[in-house]
């Protein structure tokens, strides 16, 4: 088995720049890194055409896999490293840490883009310089393994069951009322929505 450095997920869509061209804003990380440690780049996703068009002519050895949740576990099993670039984009930036909580409860360290939700699990998660993230867990992969795992516990105290059950339960208090609004009444109603499409299930 081979040093592998791992990117899983959707390649994109029209709305916004995210996703699999993302791999573009640390072309030169990943090149460099790489090269040094004889490692194979593993594109997880879901557009072939687009990993042929612009990720294959990379100077990196790299290989496309149809993406699948056993896919995802699959290759989750063998990496070194997760890496998580972001655009940056308004829409991007607002994306959340699921890749990268996934990542660490594997046991796999990675080497995100800083956007806010990602960098509350820092330190363990590595916000620097990308080639150095990189060239760190290659080279150490026990490390990574404690950095995974450490980044893991945080994930769990700030994104687990116990936090978003207090979140939920404070969310009524902290909503702010609307002008004129009768609180004794109780005439006004606060709906949270996982994903958009849910809408279409609300009475």
């Amino acid at each position: 088995q081979g040093n592998q450095v791992l990117w899983f997920g959707n390649h994109g869509a029209p709305h916004a720049r995210f996703g699999m061209l993302d791999l573009l804003e640390i072309r030169e990380a990943l090149e460099t890194a790489c090269r040094e440690f004889d490692a194979e780049l593993v594109v997880v996703s879901n557009n072939r055409e687009k990993y042929e068009q612009h990720i294959r002519p990379l100077d990196l050895r790299s290989r496309y896999v149809e993406w699948s949740p056993s896919a995802v576990d699959r290759f989750l099993a063998t990496a070194d490293v997760v890496v998580v670039p972001n655009s940056l984009d308004p829409f991007s930036l607002c994306k959340s840490a699921n890749r990268t909580v996934l990542a660490t409860a594997a046991g796999v360290p990675v080497v995100p883009t800083p956007t806010p939700a990602v960098e509350v699990l820092a330190p363990p998660i590595h916000t620097g310089e990308p080639l150095q993230g990189l060239r760190k867990y290659l080279a150490h992969r026990g490390l990574g393994r404690r950095d995974a795992e450490a980044a893991f516990r945080i994930a769990q105290e700030v994104f687990g069951q116990r936090a978003l059950r207090e979140l939920w339960l404070q969310a009524p208090s902290a909503r702010p009322r609307s002008p004129g609004a009768d609180a004794a009444a109780g005439g006004e109603w606060a709906v949270g929505l996982h994903l958009i499409q849910d809408l279409g299930l609300a009475p």
